[in-house]
């Protein structure tokens, strides 16, 4: 059902179709990222600084400065504080001296005041029965207020299909109530165990769904190839040309490039379809595997597809398959999104009568517009960045298929997320000369001893990368502590122009002018016409400049783990030694990366410090969301494995679920 079935204005439509809300169905699983209990305050004199808390007071005394208002509360044991607002004047007229008032937001220490104090609160309002709840809070809606959203919300879950795609006795085995009940707890909960009920709901769905689509991918398997591989001579003779050997293992315990493309080669010689992972991390030479790939199955006359989950990243590998394959005859394409009409048209028409080999791009290279004349592989880089349904999209009869992941799990663990009919293929050996990365944690007062760090690594010739979060401000929660990048830009160019190198930024801007902006900067940063390069988590994949030896990632409390891991990949990457700086008040949470560059223990601490329900309703962009859940859930999910197993050997069953393929929660 359709947005507008609820009647709004355009611009609201708007407002939601840019976060990606299209339909009813989007709305009412547009999850709360968290929650504030509010239903038990305390008083004054218990409440911890730096946490979400709540307490009710009686209004002391008003001030109104240019621009600072301030209320001085008092709670029933005498206890006073301050409440800060800026830029906010109006609420002067809103309040009076005497009245109580429910206060709700983050208590701060201010040292120019004998008060604790509590900056803009999320709640300061006389309703305190009304507002003594639980309270919601989603990611930001640009130009939409919270009342608004929770508005549309309570209409969106009257519309909604009451109907359930889980059978009442799996519900009643997995002790979770109806999915329409279990969103009501999600949006508008009374008790925070409402709010787990309708988490351990969703955990049910998103490992019902995810093995679900695995089980009916597999039964589509066909096992067969049309494909025959006979010579590998213009690979030899790529292979010949690296500046670098292929990496190699012990054959027991390691194994390198070389080991896993002969183990795929041998299968696809034997003329067996492939279907493969390969695993490995961060600067394990995957990239260059995917490559030898494309040329084998190209020099035998079939075309090759390598698909990445973004435009920086897919030009990337563009760029870097062109250097390497066009020598050898073959043509290589790009295609994504951004492309004209009569430029996607033109090349869609080329790839369709075999004018181009290779095929390298965004998810764009799945659409239905792309028409293949004789596709023989199918790679996807950063696979987990993808939904199973995209994946499947390039599943083609007869086609081999590669998927690469920077995450190593283990091979049982491999199994229960992608299947039985998958090899797994593990590169764990680093190319030579790679070094480890230094990892240290400073506090955000350590800026100036890095900021030197950085200077001493640029005076060495080598390149340095500054990061920051993206700066998004919801409508309760102002990012005040949080370096912005351009704020950063300006002080990194005032800093290292004064010992005459150059700055250069990229933003997480997804306007088409920024886009190009961003590629043209990078390109400059690869050929070293800027020394320092102040970005956002737009470099998180598909950046290799071997001369970068040193990074800083500000605010790092604000970034996944497992961004954190990628971003560390982009140092290390040369013979020279590397720095990574994570800065954050918040230094026993980090410890793992001082300790480990294994992605999957770093994986397995995130667990640990998150907890699993942490990856309910999240975007399948940025994590292993299934990783997660299936790590954490082990027991479940093979419960869930066989329930789907017997559903499938039931055509009875079969029949109820004949719709689950269509929803898109995977």
């Amino acid at each position: 059902m359709n947005i507008s079935a609820l009647q709004l204005r355009k611009d609201k439509i708007t407002q939601f179709e840019r976060k990606g809300i299209y339909t009813i169905e989007d709305l009412v699983n547009y999850i709360p990222r968290k929650y504030y209990d509010f239903t038990s305050p305390d008083y004054i004199m218990y409440l911890d600084p730096d946490e979400m808390c709540c307490t009710i007071a009686t209004i002391e005394d008003i001030k109104l400065t240019e621009k600072v208002l301030q209320f001085i509360v008092k709670d029933d044991k005498n206890w006073r504080m301050a409440v800060n607002f800026f830029h906010m004047d109006y609420l002067a007229n809103n309040f009076a001296v005497g009245e109580r008032v429910l206060i709700c937001g983050v208590l701060k220490n201010n040292p120019y005041s004998t008060f604790k104090t509590m900056f803009n609160p999320v709640i300061f309002t006389t309703d305190i029965a009304k507002n003594m709840n639980i309270h919601p809070v989603y990611s930001a809606i640009k130009g939409m207020s919270a009342g608004f959203l929770e508005e549309q919300m309570k209409k969106a879950l009257q519309m909604m299909e009451k109907d359930d795609f889980l059978e009442p006795v799996l519900q009643h085995k997995y002790q979770v109530t109806s999915y329409s009940n279990a969103l009501k707890k999600l949006h508008f909960p009374e008790t925070m165990q409402d709010v787990e009920d309708g988490k351990k709901r969703l955990l049910v769905n998103d490992l019902f769904l995810f093995n679900y689509h695995m089980k009916a991918n597999m039964d589509d398997v066909n096992t067969d190839t049309h494909i025959r591989i006979t010579g590998l001579d213009k690979t030899k003779e790529l292979m010949k040309a690296l500046p670098y050997p292929l990496t190699k293992g012990d054959g027991v315990n390691t194994s390198g490039q070389r080991d896993v493309l002969n183990n795929i080669t041998i299968k696809m010689m034997q003329g067996k379809k492939v279907n493969a992972l390969v695993q490995g991390d961060v600067g394990c030479g995957k990239t260059l595997l995917a490559i030898l790939l494309l040329t084998i199955l190209c020099e035998n006359g079939y075309q090759g597809a390598l698909v990445a989950p973004t435009q920086l990243l897919a030009k990337q590998h563009y760029a870097e398959i062109k250097e390497k394959c066009e020598p050898l005859g073959f043509r290589v394409g790009f295609v994504s999104g951004d492309l004209k009409k009569r430029e996607l048209n033109e090349i869609s028409k080329k790839i369709n009568n075999g004018e181009i080999d290779i095929v390298v791009g965004t998810h764009s290279v799945m659409s239905d517009n792309i028409k293949f004349k004789n596709l023989g592989i199918s790679i996807i880089d950063e696979e987990h960045r993808f939904g199973v349904e995209q994946r499947n999209k390039l599943n083609r009869p007869g086609v081999h298929k590669v998927s690469m992941s920077a995450t190593p799990i283990p091979r049982s663990l491999a199994l229960s997320l992608y299947g039985d009919l998958i090899d797994v293929e593990t590169i764990n050996v680093m190319p030579a000369g790679r070094q480890k990365v230094d990892t240290h944690l400073a506090l955000p007062s350590e800026n100036n001893n890095i900021y030197f760090h950085i200077l001493e690594e640029l005076d060495k010739g080598h390149q340095a990368y500054i990061v920051c979060p993206l700066k998004t401000e919801s409508e309760n929660e102002k990012m005040s502590d949080v370096v912005d990048v351009e704020d950063e830009f300006r002080s990194a160019v005032k800093y290292f122009a004064n010992y005459g190198y150059s700055v250069g930024m990229v933003t997480g801007s997804t306007k088409a002018a920024d886009i190009v902006k961003n590629e043209e900067t990078l390109e400059k940063f690869r050929n070293h016409e800027y020394d320092v390069l102040i970005a956002t988590t737009i470099i998180e994949v598909g950046v290799n400049v071997p001369n970068a030896t040193i990074m800083l990632i500000k605010n790092a409390e604000r970034f996944g783990f497992a961004q954190i891991h990628q971003l560390r990949g982009r140092v290390g990457r040369g013979k020279d030694k590397s720095y990574c700086y994570l800065m954050t008040d918040n230094r026993d949470k980090f410890q793992v990366f001082t300790q480990t560059c294994d992605g999957f223990k770093i994986a397995k601490e995130d667990l640990r410090l998150r907890g699993a329900g942490s990856f309910l309703g999240t975007e399948q962009s940025g994590n292993n969301k299934y990783l997660m859940l299936v790590m954490a859930n082990q027991a479940l999910n093979v419960q869930i494995k066989e329930d789907v197993d017997a559903i499938f050997a039931s055509p009875e069953r079969l029949k109820r679920y004949r719709n689950v393929l269509d929803i898109s929660e995977v």
